[in-house]
């Protein structure tokens, strides 16, 4: 099949769970008069797989992805994949993934967006200050509840879990774009 561009997908990269979203795709070859031509749009992430159908519209295909659909992807990343059928045969024309974000306003006592790494820091640090909360105490870290780790074992843990941490934030700020911290600064004297 020749088409006669080359067809990115103009689904949002971030959408808020719970938001009503309509676009226009333009289909990649003339469809006026062509009842045989279709396109789909499939979202997958763990809560499961969600198949939107495009309206054949003037020029391409309208999507909607309506609330009640946006409102069961979970928060992070949610993988796509667009389709263009002719004649009942697929071609895929594009996939990648979007970044689902959390609807704030489901969420009346506040949502903690922090990652189970930066959760868990927080939790050991707290007690070995002898501030965590009963919740902090109960969380289950390398296989024993911080409540039942000895004060050694705690701070053996967070040394482990800071450096983990700390990799990571270096692998986020790499990925986008920020490069500071790496100690790579090279001095000349003239």
């Amino acid at each position: 099949m020749l088409f006669r561009m080359k067809t990115t997908c103009l689904l949002p990269k971030k959408i808020i769970a719970g938001d009503h979203i309509t676009w226009h795709q333009p289909a990649p070859i003339d469809s006026e008069g062509n009842s045989s031509l279709g396109m789909e749009l499939v979202l997958s992430m763990a809560s499961g797989t969600h198949l939107l159908k495009g309206k054949k519209q003037q020029g391409g295909f309208l999507f909607t992805l309506s609330g009640d659909i946006s409102d069961q992807l979970l928060p992070g990343s949610c993988c796509w994949q667009l389709y263009f059928y002719e004649d009942g045969n697929r071609t895929t024309l594009d996939s990648g993934t979007v970044e689902v974000l959390a609807n704030l306003a489901a969420h009346p006592s506040g949502y903690d967006n922090r990652s189970w790494l930066e959760k868990a820091v927080e939790a050991l640090q707290a007690a070995i200050a002898g501030r965590a909360s009963s919740a902090q105490l109960e969380w289950e870290l390398d296989g024993s509840k911080v409540k039942y780790m000895s004060h050694f074992e705690q701070l053996e843990l967070l040394e482990k879990l800071e450096a983990k941490l700390a990799a990571a934030r270096r692998r986020e700020n790499r990925k986008n774009g920020k490069r500071y911290g790496l100690g790579r600064t090279i001095k000349v004297r003239f």
